[in-house]
C-alpha cells in the first residue's frame, strides 16, 4: 500500500511540477534588433534564447545582393550565441541566419532584419533600401520562428500532462477497486 501511495504521489508531482526539459528553446532578442538601422562600426551581433546552446549553433549575414558573410568567431554562452564580426559591414541592408541547437534537443531556425547607415544623414531622413527578397516589413512578416519538428511546443507540454492525469486517474482507479475487494 505504501508503494501505490509514493507511485501516485510521484506521478501527481510530476504532473503538477514539470521541468523545463518539455518546453523548445525560443528565440528572445537579438543585438542589433530587428529593423534596426545601426549607426555605428558593428562589430558583433548577440542572439539570446530562452533556454541553453549546443556549441553546433551558426549564424550567416546575408546582404541585400544575397552575398553571404561568416562571422570570424561565433561563441555560444549559456543562452546567448555571440557572432563576432572580422570585417566592418558597408552600409546597406542586412538578414541574420541563424540555426541553433538547444540543450532540449530541438533545432531552431529563423532570421532577422537590420540595416548598417554609418553614413546616415539624421535619422528623419534615413531610406532603408529594400532587400533583394522583399521589402523590409514584408520579409519580416514572413518569418515566424517554429521549432523544426513543426510541433508547437504548448502542444507537446500538454500532451503530456493530458498523459499524465489519464494515468493518475487509471492508478486511482486501481487503488480504489483494490480497496473495495479486500472489504468483500
Amino acid at each position: 500500500m505504501k508503494a501505490m501511495t509514493s507511485l501516485v504521489l510521484g506521478l501527481i508531482a510530476t504532473i503538477l511540477f514539470p521541468t523545463t526539459a518539455f518546453a523548445h528553446t525560443g528565440f528572445v532578442s537579438s543585438v542589433p534588433a530587428n529593423k534596426e538601422v545601426v549607426s555605428e562600426a558593428l562589430k558583433e551581433i548577440k542572439l539570446t534564447f530562452e533556454g541553453d546552446l549546443e556549441n553546433l549553433s551558426t549564424l550567416t549575414i546575408v546582404n541585400e545582393a544575397e552575398q553571404k558573410t561568416q562571422p570570424a568567431n561565433i561563441d555560444v554562452r549559456g543562452n546567448t550565441l555571440i557572432a563576432t564580426l572580422g570585417n566592418e559591414l558597408p552600409d546597406g541592408d542586412y538578414r541574420v541566419n541563424w540555426k541553433i541547437a538547444g540543450e532540449d534537443g530541438h533545432v531552431l531556425e529563423g532570421n532577422y532584419l537590420f540595416a548598417v547607415a554609418m553614413s546616415a544623414k539624421p535619422e528623419s531622413e534615413t531610406v532603408m533600401l529594400p532587400l533583394a527578397t522583399g521589402n523590409l516589413s514584408t520579409v519580416v512578416s514572413k518569418n515566424i520562428v517554429e521549432p523544426a519538428s513543426g510541433e508547437d511546443s504548448s502542444s507537446d507540454a500538454n500532451k503530456l500532462i493530458l498523459l499524465g492525469l489519464g494515468v493518475l486517474i487509471l492508478v486511482t482507479n486501481m487503488i480504489v477497486f483494490a480497496r473495495k475487494r479486500r472489504n468483500v
